[in-house]
């Protein structure tokens, strides 16, 4: 039976570890971003009713806004105008970027200083002995 080398057990170790550790990171995301996508979509939905709602009244007052401006009421065109812009200005998905990278950080970064402490620990083991 083959001698096994006692410093490469380690070394592997750490590798396992690495690799389970991409592996629920990689499973994490999966989720995160399969919720974010059932969100992103009731977002888009309610965004488009809301649009189609202010452009049909926005078309409605468009009459009275071009009669002459006796009986209207003021400032209606500019409120719905605004609303629209406010509507059209709500991000469509629920995560940013920064979110995303910033939760992977948090789990990621004590892990690999795990990681590399053993690599380091190995190596100085094998130039000390």
């Amino acid at each position: 039976m083959p001698a096994i080398n006692e410093r490469a057990i380690p070394l592997c170790e750490a590798l396992n570890h690495a690799q389970a550790t991409c592996h629920a990171t990689r499973s994490a995301y999966r989720v995160g971003v399969t919720k974010g996508i059932g969100v992103h979509q009731r977002i888009l939905q309610s965004k488009k009713q809301s649009l189609e709602w202010v452009n049909d009244e926005l078309a409605g007052e468009q009459a009275t806004f071009l009669a002459p401006q006796a009986g209207q009421e003021s400032g209606r065109m500019a409120d719905l105008v605004a609303y629209r812009g406010m509507i059209e200005s709500v991000p469509e998905w629920p995560f940013t970027l920064s979110t995303y990278t910033r939760i992977a950080l948090y789990v990621l970064i004590p892990i690999a200083t795990w990681d590399v402490g053993l690599i380091a620990e190995e190596i100085l083991d094998s130039f000390f002995n």
